[in-house]
């Protein structure tokens, strides 16, 4: 097989790591893989040791009503005689699918991690009726989301089975709790307003004037730490939070907590309670958007009522109460991570899907 996978950005984020992942997963089987991409991007800078072809692609705002582009990416994916090609935002499906589909690419491929859908507009209902042969969504959320919000973008007959996305069990094997004494909650994520911490705050908040004693680890950077922190500050919680910067040994930080305690607005599928979970974790999250696919309420841990501070607070003192319960739901969120979340699992039905 001679597949592509396509991806304009130049920063590495969740999607990035997926497309190289599986590019590895293909090349290790043998087959010729080439990476579309900007060439001083973290993407192509990372495939570049890996025996990957790389071609270079710069995606602008104007990239899909530029004849030139359009050209440019049909003459390189003929040229490479790609047998399929993967998408992993729609960014770039409307400013290269109509050329990868004139390039006579046998099947294109959008692979969806997100709960957010595109415009309807001219240019995208082009580029995804006509250039795209199927979408594959990583939830079920992510796949109501876009039929719901953008219905004449895709007919259903391209609507591919939803193929979770998958940790590898060996980086992030059970351990169960470790605290002896002062309960650890904890959480590894960017610090955005779609995480949702400045309702984690509050939420520990209760948990204090309660009389509850514990510590939050927060890892991760982003643009609200600085408004984070002032919150921290203005609801005396200077003892109990703790910001830790980023970390790139994340199954190390998780092993060190009791509780995962997540607050994401929303998610395609949380890789980070995934992780958490493949570690014995119980945890606790909103109950939104594709929360309730990795969440298995009061068996791996507990879905507290969409964004309401009272009840998380609520769902946290339950575990914190209970050394037993968080054992329990520790072991049945390992057991569902080995049935659903295995990346080695995953990656073969990715595989399977791609080459059929």
């Amino acid at each position: 097989m001679r597949i592509g996978f396509f991806n304009g950005y130049s920063i590495w984020g969740g999607g990035e790591k997926w497309h190289i992942e599986m590019a590895k997963n293909c090349h290790d089987k043998g087959d010729k893989v080439f990476i579309y991409s900007p060439i001083d991007g973290e993407l192509a800078k990372r495939s570049r040791d890996l025996g990957f072809h790389n071609r270079d692609v710069q995606i602008t705002k104007n990239s899909y009503f530029n004849i030139f582009f359009y050209f440019k990416v049909k003459a390189m994916i003929e040229r490479d005689e790609l047998d399929v090609l993967v998408f992993n935002s729609f960014r770039d499906v409307r400013s290269a699918a109509l050329a990868v589909k004139a390039a006579k690419v046998k099947k294109v491929v959008l692979r969806c991690g997100m709960p957010i859908a595109p415009k309807q507009s001219l240019s995208y209902r082009l580029a995804f009726q006509r250039g795209i042969d199927y979408f594959v969504p990583i939830s079920k959320a992510v796949r109501d989301e876009f039929k719901n919000k953008s219905p004449l973008l895709l007919s259903e007959n391209k609507y591919a089975p939803v193929i979770a996305n998958g940790i590898d069990l060996d980086d992030f094997s059970y351990v169960g709790e470790t605290s002896e004494e002062l309960i650890t909650l904890g959480n590894a994520v960017r610090l955005s307003h779609q995480k949702g911490l400045d309702m984690l705050l509050p939420s520990l908040k209760i948990l204090k004037e309660r009389g509850h004693h514990f510590v939050m680890k927060i890892a991760g950077t982003g643009e609200e730490s600085e408004s984070l922190e002032k919150l921290r500050s203005e609801l005396g919680l200077e003892k109990e939070v703790e910001f830790l910067g980023h970390t790139d040994d994340v199954a190390s930080f998780v092993k060190t907590i009791d509780i995962y305690a997540f607050t994401s607005r929303y998610e395609g599928t949380a890789r980070s309670m995934i992780e958490a979970m493949a570690c014995g974790k119980p945890v606790v999250a909103f109950n939104t958007s594709s929360m309730k696919e990795v969440v298995a309420d009061s068996k791996s841990g507990f879905l507290a009522e969409a964004f309401s501070e009272e009840d998380f607070a609520n769902k946290l003192e339950i575990l914190i109460k209970d050394k037993n319960l968080r054992a329990q739901f520790g072991k049945n969120g390992r057991q569902i991570v080995e049935e659903e979340f295995d990346k080695k699992k995953n990656f073969a039905r990715w595989y399977d899907f791609l080459s059929k």
